[in-house]
Formats: C-alpha cells, structure tokens, sequence
C-alpha cells in the first residue's frame, strides 16, 4: 500500500531534511506559474487531491509533507519548455509533443542539481507520467517498477487534466468529473494502476473530493501558489 512503500529504504524523513527550503519552493512553484498562467489552479488543487489520498491511506505526518512538496514540484520541469509549446491553443505536432515530454525528466535534473536528494521528490517529478502498461515517458516502466507515490499521482494529475478548462474544452464540475472517472476506470491496467483508480474513485463517490472540484476548479478565483498562499497548504510545506 502507499502507506508502507512510500519511502524506498524504508526511512522516515521530514522536508526539514530535504535541501529544498519551503521558501525554494514557492518559488519555483512561482516560476513556472508566470510562464504557464493554468499552472496555478492545478498547483492547488493536485497538492490538496495528493494530501486527501494520502491522509485516506495513513501515511505518517513526515511523508506527508513530502508528498505535498513532490506535487507542488511535479510540472517544474515545464519551466524549459518553450513558451510557444506551453500555451500553444491547439494539439502539439508530434515533435512539439516529444519537446513537452522532456519536462518530466528535466524537472527531476533540476532538482538533481539543486541538491534536492529525497527519492520520494525525485520519483514523483521523474516518473508522474509513466503507465501501468509501460509505454509511459520518460524510462518506460511498467507495474510495479513504478514509484508507488507516482502511481497514485497519475491518477491525481489525469483526473484533474480531465476537469480543467483548455482551449478545446470548457467544461468543469460534476460532469465533466464523471467523464473523467469513466476514462480512468477505462484507463486501469493500461494507463493505471488499478488499486490507485479503485481508490481515488471511491473517495470521489464518498464526497471526499468534491469540494477541492468545487471550489478550486478553473472557473474559480484561485490565488497563486506561492508565499501569499492559503495559510493552511503553505503551513504543510513548512512543517
């Protein structure tokens, strides 16, 4: 489960360890929103589905805070895109596509060379995009090869992919949710793990998570995700 195989080693850590100050953070998370204005809203709303997962799986107060860190990190590798490619209206080509693919890997690097060291970080931000069916980007793993985390946070980050607003689609809330739900459950053992789909699901059927669709969808005014934030979501990147 989550809750057992989050750390790799088997140690417990807080961010207080990490080289990576919460100030640092904020930051980068502010870089990449000035270059990607739909950066912001899915910032805030992917760190609150990754804590309400996270909590639901009894994860220790510490790998919590990790975890907030790794989804406020995930998309930082966005920040060598070229602007051009990020807010392009319409569908990449093909070599735009393989250019926007590279974020994954370039945000760990990043990281890397920051001195960030925490495999819990390191994994989300490299392998977020990875399939169940290994045909993901960027190393191609599959199953179980997969970080645990960064199987939970597909999940997460294609679900809320599915109910943001794009320049092809407008639709936000309950229904475009249920669509979205639909392509997940489609999505399992291809796209997904399936113990990750079956629970963020049910959370979803519970009224778990509705609120973070209610009330920081793209049709909302969400503050940015930096220092000014939400005092309670920055306080977890502090503790």
């Amino acid at each position: 489960s989550i809750s057992t195989s989050l750390c790799p080693c088997g140690e417990s850590r807080s961010t207080l360890d990490s080289l990576l100050a919460p100030e640092v953070i904020e930051a980068l998370v502010g870089l990449l929103e000035a270059k990607d204005t739909s950066t912001a809203a899915h910032t805030w709303r992917v760190v609150l589905y990754t804590r309400a997962l996270a909590e639901k799986a009894g994860v220790s107060a510490d790998d919590l805070e990790r975890l907030t860190a790794a989804a406020a990190l995930h998309d930082i590798g966005k920040i060598e895109i070229p602007s051009a490619i990020l807010q392009k209206p319409g569908k990449l080509t093909d070599d735009e596509f393989e250019v926007m693919k590279s974020h994954a890997a370039l945000g760990h690097e990043r990281l890397i060379r920051m001195g960030e060291d925490d495999r819990v970080i390191l994994d989300l931000v490299r392998h977020h995009h990875e399939r169940f069916d290994g045909m993901g980007y960027p190393d191609g793993l599959a199953g179980d090869e997969i970080p645990v985390a960064a199987r939970y946070f597909a999940v997460i980050d294609s679900f809320d992919a599915m109910t943001s607003i794009r320049p092809y689609r407008r639709e936000t809330g309950v229904h475009a949710a249920e669509k979205a739900i639909a392509e997940l459950e489609s999505g399992i053992r291809t796209r997904y793990c399936p113990g990750t789909v079956e629970m963020f699901v049910s959370m979803y059927r519970t009224g778990e998570l509705g609120w973070i669709l209610e009330y920081f969808n793209d049709a909302a005014d969400v503050p940015k995700f930096t220092g000014r934030a939400d005092a309670g979501v920055r306080s977890s990147l502090r503790s």
